[in-house]
């Protein structure tokens, strides 16, 4: 059986315990925005744990939910404002997926015919 990425309650707690184990101090808000973050294992957590840490310090800002949103690039919600999705919206959900994109493709023109296959 594969081990799976951690549920957001899950790294709610993380979150928490490797802030604390840091030194930072850490409001229910904040620990739920950094759960809604998408990780596959605790050692993500811990990176970004020790980014915004780092963040934090070379800004000379304090953590917090502003930071998260800035440095991890969390979109900011706007009240009051719905999106209507488009009538012809043909687009397949399952490439759709923000976890699965692939954001940075390398050199494609430096590959040969065989590496695509």
């Amino acid at each position: 059986m594969p081990i799976q990425a951690p549920d957001r309650a899950l790294r709610e707690k993380l979150f928490a315990r490797f802030l604390a184990a840091a030194g930072r101090e850490s409001d229910p808000h904040l620990l739920t925005l950094l759960g809604q973050q998408p990780v596959q294992s605790v050692r993500e957590i811990i990176g970004i744990v020790n980014r915004l840490g780092a963040a934090a310090l070379a800004g000379g800002v304090p953590l917090d939910a502003k930071l998260v949103r800035s440095e991890l690039g969390v979109a900011t919600p706007y009240a009051g404002v719905t999106t209507v999705p488009p009538v012809n919206d043909v687009r397949d959900p399952a490439f759709m997926n923000p976890e699965k994109i692939v954001w940075d493709w390398p050199d494609v023109g430096a590959r040969v015919i065989e590496d695509f296959r």
